[in-house]
C-alpha cells in the first residue's frame, strides 16, 4: 500500500478494509484514533463513509483524513464540507508527508477533545 509501509515504521496499528461497508464496521467496532479514506471504493465510496462516519454519534469526532488520486475540486469540497479534517492528492504526497500530516491531525484532534472536557 501507498502508505502502509512508512507508517509501520511509526509503530502505529493499521486496520485495512478492502470495501466501504467493512471500513464502517471496523470504524464502529474498533474506534480508531484516525480514519485514511479514499474516495474510491468498492461498494460504497469514501464520501459516503465520510457522511456515515461523522452523522453517527459514536464515530464523530474521529479525524478522516481523505487520501485520493481524484483532484476533483467538488470532491475536496464535499469531502472538507462532510467533515474531513484534510483532503491529500496521492500524487502530491510522499509517505513522509503523508505521515507528518497524520501527526498534526492527530495533534489537532487531542487539542480539541482537551479542550472540550
Amino acid at each position: 500500500d501507498f502508505v502502509a509501509k512508512r507508517v509501520v515504521q511509526e509503530q502505529v496499528i493499521i486496520l485495512h478494509a478492502g470495501h466501504g461497508a467493512e471500513a464502517l464496521d471496523f470504524a464502529f467496532v474498533e474506534n480508531p484514533d484516525l480514519i485514511i479514506l479514499d474516495i474510491q471504493m468498492p461498494g460504497m465510496d469514501g464520501l459516503e463513509v465520510l457522511a456515515r462516519l461523522k452523522e453517527n454519534e459514536k464515530t464523530a469526532k474521529i479525524p478522516v483524513l481523505m487520501l485520493s488520486s481524484m483532484d476533483d475540486p467538488e470532491n475536496i469540497k464535499k469531502s472538507i464540507e462532510l467533515g474531513a479534517a484534510v483532503f491529500l492528492v496521492k500524487a502530491n504526497e510522499t509517505p513522509a508527508s503523508i505521515v507528518e500530516k497524520i501527526r498534526i491531525t492527530l495533534a489537532k484532534s487531542g487539542e480539541s477533545h482537551s479542550a472540550h472536557k
